[in-house]
């Protein structure tokens, strides 16, 4: 790549197969989902409920049949696994909306994050129905929609630590071997100047998905939860279109109150520890300033940084 005269193209070449997908995503997510929900903010919601054999899946999205509807009506929305099952034990959203062309937001119950949904009057072709799954209440690891959550996430995070891998093996395959036997080095040095810090951010990036797999997988083994009484301190700030950072504090079992940090989690997680005031643990405290927090029956699993005494 740097040998051929093109080396002027090279490390722009470099960004846009490394960084271009992400790119895409962030642009898809702000065109198919922050730009429409504009338009239906400011529009009241209620909370839809499926009668009986009125919830559907697809490949791809979830529909679920408006009982109260005068005519058939159905909400089809993109859900991952974990609110997937979450909607078999609850199957209710919470729908803004239709708009125009049938375009609406909708959200799982106690989730701060609405989706971009469409009602129809069919549900998707080959849409299958699927059973109600009753739950109750239960450890993490015989959590239904906790272990449905886990599972996705894991197979998310395998995905992303075997791509950043792959890229920082083909980074550095096409162009260490240069960097050692060219004879023009300052030609090529910014070119493998970046070639270099691509591979370090993907061998950080594959590093870090692969640590989210083992302490999501170890959580989700968890044979109890521990409460703790906690409070949010100033205004929780937006990370991001699907994450949320704020500080707060934390009362230990042995009395002590810590700082709890929450670094790009879930809205969903930070809004309900400011409106119950608790945090839960995803089995039992163990020393450091990590831990794994989530809520019961429902599809979390985001780790949170404990720090020092308050007092």
């Amino acid at each position: 790549m740097v040998d051929d005269g093109h080396s002027g193209l090279a490390a722009p070449m470099l960004l846009i197969a490394t960084l271009g997908p992400l790119w895409l995503y962030n642009l898809i997510a702000w065109v198919v989902n922050l730009a429409p929900a504009k338009a239906l903010l400011d529009e009241p919601g209620r909370y839809v409920t499926a009668p009986e054999g009125g919830l559907r899946y697809s490949t791809l999205s979830v529909a679920l049949r408006i009982a109260d509807a005068p005519d058939e009506r159905w909400v089809v929305v993109w859900l991952g696994a974990g609110a997937r099952a979450q909607l078999r034990t609850d199957p209710r959203l919470w729908l803004v909306g239709p708009g125009r062309r049938g375009l609406a937001l909708a959200a799982s119950p106690g989730s701060a994050v609405l989706r971009v949904a469409r009602v129809h009057n069919r549900p998707p072709h080959r849409a299958r129905p699927v059973a109600a799954l009753a739950h109750g209440p239960s450890a993490p690891c015989d959590d239904a929609v906790l272990q449905a959550h886990v599972r996705s996430r894991r197979r998310t995070t395998a995905i992303f630590s075997v791509s950043w891998l792959l890229v920082r093996a083909w980074l550095t395959q096409s162009h260490l071997p240069v960097l050692l036997r060219t004879a023009d080095l300052d030609r090529h040095a910014w070119v493998l100047a970046a070639a270099l810090a691509l591979a370090g951010l993907a061998g950080i990036s594959a590093g870090a998905h692969l640590t989210d797999f083992v302490r999501v997988g170890r959580a989700g083994r968890a044979l109890t939860w521990t409460p703790l009484p906690a409070t949010i301190d100033g205004d929780i700030a937006p990370n991001g279109h699907l994450s949320a950072y704020a500080e707060g504090r934390v009362r230990l079992p042995d009395g002590t109150e810590r700082l709890v940090t929450f670094a790009s989690v879930s809205p969903d997680l930070v809004a309900d520890v400011a409106s119950a005031g608790r945090l839960w643990i995803l089995g039992a405290l163990r020393p450091g300033g990590r831990a794994m927090a989530g809520i019961p029956a429902r599809p979390l699993a985001e780790s949170v940084t404990l720090g020092r005494r308050t007092g």
